[in-house]
């Protein structure tokens, strides 16, 4: 309710990206808010109406909600299809788990921003594609899954029960 008339205003303001011959500088879901800008002089001029709108209302910005940590979770830990990952050398797996490792030390440490670790992505996304196979209706991702020698398998158990990253490559 709050959210409402600053967008408003901030839509009138003609500032922003244009898509299409439209003006869009902002994108808003709940109490989450990017402003867009293709300048400097234009972000500055939308965070002027944002701070002029929190003033006269009241309202305060959470600082402590960081930007980093939503860019590293949406830009580092999505791995898009990571579960199917077979054909990979030991040094290239290791050296993707470094990166991103390095990415987010520079940043603060995992447990404290509660974001989980390159191992654990691996296993979690592993474990979400098992139990999908698993609970599938169709037969032959049921033969799959139920064969305990099948060379997926033993993958997936690899990157679940070995963490000294001793893999299993095909």
């Amino acid at each position: 309710m709050y959210i409402n008339s600053l967008i408003e205003e901030l839509s009138s303001a003609d500032v922003g990206c244009s898509v299409d011959g439209c003006f869009v500088n902002n994108i808003s879901y709940a109490d989450y808010m990017v402003l867009l800008s293709p300048s400097v002089n234009g972000l500055r001029i939308l965070l002027d109406i944002c701070e002029r709108y929190a003033v006269a209302h009241g309202l305060k910005y959470n600082v402590k909600k960081k930007v980093k940590i939503t860019l590293f979770k949406t830009y580092c830990q999505t791995l898009y299809t990571c579960n199917l990952w077979s054909h990979y050398s030991k040094k290239a797996y290791s050296a993707l788990r470094v990166q991103y490792n390095n990415a987010f030390r520079a940043s603060g440490m995992f447990a404290a921003w509660r974001t989980d670790s390159f191992q654990a992505v691996m296993r979690k996304r592993v474990a979400s594609l098992g139990e999908r196979v698993r609970g599938s209706a169709n037969t032959l991702l049921k033969v799959i899954a139920e064969r305990m020698d099948s060379p997926i398998f033993a993958h997936w158990m690899s990157l679940h029960v070995n963490c000294n990253y001793n893999y299993t490559f095909y």
